[in-house]
């Protein structure tokens, strides 16, 4: 299900989010990857797996996305969802 979830961000965004970059869209994108994956049910241990990152910077994320309030990440995230189903 992660291959999925990262295969339509980059599609849809054409930014690979395994890349090591600090740029705020691939902060946000990441943050949307976490806060899919958790609300699927993974724990933060293997979503943290998937991308090679720390739990901590897994919870970081799932925090960050909280206060997001970009139309177009969440209209993204409906579209993972709806794929996904």
């Amino acid at each position: 299900m992660e291959l999925r979830v990262r295969e339509i961000i980059r599609r849809e965004t054409g930014l690979d989010i395994t890349e090591k970059c600090r740029r705020e869209e691939y902060v946000e994108l990441r943050a949307l990857y976490y806060t899919v994956l958790s609300e699927m049910g993974y724990k933060c241990c293997r979503i943290s797996r998937t991308l090679g990152k720390q739990h901590g910077t897994i919870i970081h994320g799932l925090n960050y996305y909280k206060n997001i309030n970009s139309t177009k990440i969440n209209q993204l995230k409906q579209l993972i969802i709806k794929e996904l189903l």
